[in-house]
């Protein structure tokens, strides 16, 4: 776990050589050219005002499909801005990883890479217009798991082409690979994207915001059990960002809904055979056991289900029927 300020730098479409049906990282960062450093040190100053810094991290773009010169350029500046204190982390495509980019990684000290895996089906990652394979993605994770990295991967929802079963996949296989971190993003649409053309044309439905849920969910559910940390469900949408959303699933409280879904189905599950639930939880755990607007306690009614609800001043206490569910949350 970090302890002290991220600093995160963006860049938006760095490095990238084709463009992805979905992304429009303009409006996600609120950029719109690759900062110079004169720039990264006025940002870095404005977090390092806030507190120690714990972490340099680049997202956006392709930082390792960049130049080396350029490359080299922001990891030797965000090591001595660490000066030799605290970790950089990057986030890259699965075909712009090979043993000379790792190298040159571990000489500046990254320690956290996050892979856009965003699926393992060859099919929806070619509909999506990635240019990499489900294979080039197991071959990166495996090269920086054996290179001593953490190593994260990002795993999108409704994309063109998937379904669950397609992101239950991924989510296996993630599991197997044994990666470290995981961000969950159902798909939105922006305006000018080919995403968005598409839904124009009647090529693609976004889904809606019950179904992104109900499907995070389970892709959650599969990932936290199996010990991947989940570190962010949905996409932080600036209002520069919010203006440019035509389309898709996004809400502010997405990653809340998720876990209390995730909660709902396993109390759900443990009472198949009984006809009552208890639930004992940390006061702090209310909200996920409760569900979003109170939706968990309404549906464990209409099932007929009777529970308890036992809230405890005993720290990270979450159990149902006995069983810890604190992975849940």
């Amino acid at each position: 776990m970090i302890k002290g300020t991220i600093v995160p730098i963006f860049l938006p479409y760095a490095g990238c050589k084709r463009r992805c049906v979905f992304c429009d990282q303009y409006a996600a960062t609120g950029l719109d050219h690759l900062p110079e450093i004169a720039e990264l040190e006025a940002f870095y100053n404005v977090w390092a005002s806030r507190g120690d810094v714990g972490e340099v991290a680049f997202y956006g773009g392709t930082i390792t499909g960049l130049s080396k010169k350029r490359l080299v350029e922001y990891l030797s500046w965000a090591r001595n801005k660490l000066g030799g204190e605290g970790s950089i982390r990057i986030s890259t495509r699965p075909d712009e990883i090979d043993k000379e980019i790792v190298s040159i990684l571990k000489e500046f000290g990254v320690r956290h890479v996050e892979i856009g895996v965003q699926s393992f089906s060859d099919s929806v990652l070619e509909a999506a217009n990635r240019g990499h394979s489900g294979n080039d993605a197991e071959k990166a994770i495996r090269l920086l798991k054996s290179s001593g990295f953490i190593v994260g991967a990002h795993l999108m929802i409704g994309l063109p082409k998937s379904s669950l079963f397609d992101e239950l996949y991924s989510a296996e296989q993630l599991v197997k690979l044994n990666v470290d971190t995981c961000r969950i993003h159902p798909t939105l649409v922006f305006k000018g994207t080919a995403l968005h053309r598409m839904v124009l044309q009647g090529r693609y439905t976004p889904l809606s915001l019950e179904e992104a849920v109900e499907r995070s969910s389970a892709v959650y559910s599969l990932l936290k059990r199996s010990g991947v940390r989940v570190i962010r469900i949905g996409l932080f949408l600036e209002a520069s960002a919010l203006a440019r959303l035509v389309a898709g699933p996004h809400h502010p409280s997405l990653g809340h809904m998720v876990k209390s879904v995730a909660f709902y189905k396993v109390a759900l599950e443990l009472a198949r055979n009984e006809d009552h639930i208890e639930i004992r939880y940390d006061k702090r755990y209310e909200p996920i056991v409760f569900g979003y607007k109170r939706q968990n306690l309404e549906k464990w009614k209409k099932a007929g289900i009777r529970f308890s609800l036992s809230p405890t001043s005993d720290e990270g206490i979450l159990t149902v029927n006995g069983e810890d569910l604190r992975w849940v949350v």
